[in-house]
């Protein structure tokens, strides 16, 4: 696939997981607002893929590995 698509999602990928390991140590209001960042960014991926006809099996892992760490996260808000 595209050299753009591959390097969006491994970007995405680690702010999330950045985000996610260090989460304690940032105000909330600043996690929730980068949390929403990136679901708004993975909701654009998503609507990337399906415009270009993008099979996403190939690209499990990493989708999953971000929503891993977005549903943590958002846990993390909700018990904060």
């Amino acid at each position: 696939m595209s050299y753009q698509f591959n390097r969006w999602i491994i970007t995405l990928g680690a702010q999330v997981r950045s985000l996610h390991e260090n989460m304690s140590c940032k105000e909330l209001e600043k996690v929730k607002r980068e949390a929403e960042t990136s679901e708004t960014e993975l909701q654009q991926l998503y609507a990337y893929a399906e415009l270009h006809h993008i099979d996403l099996i190939e690209y499990y892992h990493p989708f999953a590995e971000i929503e891993k760490h977005l549903l943590l996260i958002n846990e993390y808000l909700h018990c904060g």
